[in-house]
């Protein structure tokens, strides 16, 4: 055989033996790890057993308001029958630590004294931000043409009721 022959054949045997060695098995190779997911912890708090629909028409200086539970009862909208005025409240557990950094998305809060073990007003938004009994507790209210005052005390007087609750 010629030299070229040679070097054709010994290409197409190289040639067979790799195509039989991918019928093989492939090589095991190593699951990639499984990314961390942060879950919330549940928990098996209602808000609106907590805070009952006539205390909350109360805090707002109304006859009587609507109840309108979300996220299995960790955040409830209640409101007028027209829907003019309303509390938005939202329930969820939680460390000190993430409550403070949460805080830090806000600008221009006024400490609220005197409830829980740290509470901040937000002006801007007219969200009132409790910690306390290990729960987060965020607070809007809306009261037609009422000032920050207003909103402020009913807001107050919404999450001392809550932060009440909670401890019993």
């Amino acid at each position: 055989m010629k030299k070229w022959q040679l070097t054709i054949l010994a290409l197409m045997s190289a040639a067979v033996m790799l195509l039989a060695g991918c019928g093989g098995e492939p090589p095991e190779e190593e699951p990639e790890p499984a990314p961390e997911v942060s879950v919330p912890p549940v928990i098996d708090v209602d808000v609106s057993q907590l805070l009952p629909a006539e205390e909350v028409a109360s805090a707002l200086g109304v006859e009587a308001v609507t109840v309108q539970i979300y996220e299995d009862g960790l955040w409830v909208h209640y409101a007028t029958e027209d829907n003019l005025t309303t509390a938005d409240v939202h329930i969820d557990k939680c460390e000190r630590e993430y409550f403070d950094m949460l805080l830090t998305q806000y600008t221009e809060l006024q400490e609220a004294p005197n409830l829980g073990e740290a509470a901040q007003w937000s002006p801007e938004t007219k969200e009132l931000l409790a910690y306390g009994q290990g729960y987060m507790v965020v607070v809007v209210s809306d009261i037609p043409e009422a000032s920050d005052d207003t909103l402020l005390v009913a807001s107050r007087q919404m999450v001392a009721l809550l932060l009440e609750n909670l401890a019993d």
